[in-house]
C-alpha cells in the first residue's frame, strides 16, 4: 500500500513537473537559456523556435560599468532587454522596444508609450498615445489628441495644449493652437503666425522660419520679424546661415546662394546650388537648356559659385574632411558611369 501510495505521488510529482516544463513563464525561458556564456551578441541564442535577435545597442556613456551592451530581444511576441551577459534588464511583457535616446528605452505596451532607463527605472509612464524623442531635444508627446514635449526625465517641459506639433529640428518648432499656425521654442514660448501666410512655417536649424504670402517666400526670425524678404518663386535653408533661393526673371529661372543680410554669395542662370556637407554643387537636371540628353548633371563649386569641374556627373556626395564619392558619366548611350573619390579641389584621387 505504502509503494502504490509513492508510485501515485511519483507520477503526480513527473506530471506536475513536465506541465511546467512544457510552458515555463517567459522571463524563467530566457532565463534558462542565458545561463550559457556568451561572448558576443552574435553568440546568443534565446531558443531557437521561439525568440529573435533584433538589434545591438552600445551606449558609450555606460561604458565603464559591467553591461555597456544591450540586446533588444523578443519572445512569443513580446520585447524585452537583455545585457552583453544574458542577464535581464527589462522583462519581456512590451509590445514594442526602441533604444533613440541614450540612457532610455522608449517601450510600447497595449498601445502606449513610455521611457524607461537602462536600470528599469521609469522615467515616463507608460501612458502616451505617442513619444518620440533624440538626443539633446525635447521629446514629444501626444495625449488624448493634444500634443506637447517632455524632457529625459519625463517631466513636462512644453504642456500638452496643441492639436498638432512637430518634433523640434532647430530652435522652434510648429504648432497648431486653436486652429492658429504658430510656432514655439523649447521653452514653450508661442509665437502665432500672421493669418497672411498661406503656408506651414518650416523652422531651420539656424533659427530662420521659412514662410510664403500669395506664393512669394522668404524668412522670418522666432519674433515674427521678417529677415529675407518675401520676393523669392522658391526658397530653402540650408541650416548653416545661407540659403537657396530661386527667382523668375523673365522667362527664365534664377538661382542664387545667400545670406542672413541677403547678400548674394552665388548666383546662376544655367544651374541650381545645392550643399554638400562642406562644399557646394551646382546641378543641371533635364530642363535646363545646355545639355540635350535629359540626364542630371552636377559639377564641383568653390566658395563664390566658380566651377571646379565640369557637369560630368550625375552624382557628388556629401564632403567629410575634403573628400567625397562621386559617379562620374562615361558614356551616354549606351548610358555607363564610374564611382570614384574626389577631393575639395575637384582632383579625381581615386
Amino acid at each position: 500500500m505504502m509503494k502504490k501510495a509513492l508510485i501515485s505521488t511519483a507520477v503526480l510529482l513527473l506530471a506536475i513537473l513536465a506541465f511546467a516544463c512544457s510552458s515555463p513563464p517567459v522571463q524563467d525561458e530566457l532565463k534558462d537559456y542565458a545561463q550559457f556564456e556568451v561572448i558576443d551578441f552574435d553568440a546568443i541564442k534565446i531558443g531557437e523556435e521561439t525568440s529573435d535577435i533584433i538589434g545591438v545597442y552600445r551606449d558609450p556613456i555606460l561604458e565603464s560599468l559591467e553591461y555597456s551592451d544591450f540586446e533588444i530581444v523578443r519572445s512569443r511576441s513580446k520585447f524585452g532587454v537583455l545585457d552583453k551577459h544574458g542577464n535581464e534588464i527589462l522583462p519581456f511583457i512590451y509590445d514594442g522596444i526602441m533604444q533613440d535616446i541614450p540612457g532610455l528605452f522608449m517601450v510600447i505596451l497595449d498601445n502606449k508609450y513610455g521611457l524607461i532607463d537602462f536600470q528599469g527605472n521609469t522615467r515616463a509612464e507608460i501612458e502616451y498615445d505617442f513619444l518620440s524623442g533624440v538626443e539633446g531635444r525635447p521629446i514629444i508627446v501626444n495625449k488624448a489628441d493634444k500634443w506637447g514635449f517632455i524632457d529625459i526625465t519625463g517631466e513636462i517641459v512644453i504642456p500638452l495644449i496643441y492639436e498638432f506639433a512637430n518634433p523640434f529640428n532647430g530652435p522652434v518648432t510648429e504648432v497648431i493652437l486653436d486652429g492658429n499656425l504658430g510656432y514655439i521654442d523649447r521653452l514653450g514660448k508661442l509665437t502665432l503666425l500672421d493669418p497672411r501666410y498661406d503656408t506651414w512655417p518650416v523652422p531651420s536649424q539656424d533659427g530662420l522660419i521659412l514662410i510664403s504670402v500669395e506664393g512669394k517666400y522668404g524668412f522670418i526670425n522666432e519674433h515674427g520679424e521678417v529677415v529675407i524678404p518675401l520676393i523669392y518663386d522658391r526658397a530653402y535653408s540650408y541650416g548653416n546661415g545661407t540659403y537657396a533661393v530661386d527667382k523668375l526673371v523673365g522667362k527664365y529661372m534664377v538661382h542664387y546662394v545667400i545670406d542672413k543680410e541677403s547678400n548674394i554669395i552665388m548666383e546662376s542662370k544655367d544651374y541650381a546650388f545645392s550643399l554638400r556637407g562642406e562644399m557646394y554643387v551646382g546641378i543641371r537636371d533635364h530642363y535646363n537648356r545646355t545639355y540635350p540628353d535629359n540626364l542630371h548633371r552636377e559639377a564641383l563649386l568653390d566658395s563664390n559659385g566658380n566651377l571646379l569641374t565640369g557637369f560630368d556627373y550625375v552624382w557628388i556626395g556629401d564632403f567629410v574632411n575634403g573628400v567625397a564619392e562621386y559617379h562620374k558619366i562615361l558614356n551616354v548611350d549606351p548610358f555607363e558611369q564610374h564611382a570614384g573619390i574626389m577631393n575639395k579641389y575637384g582632383e579625381e584621387i581615386k
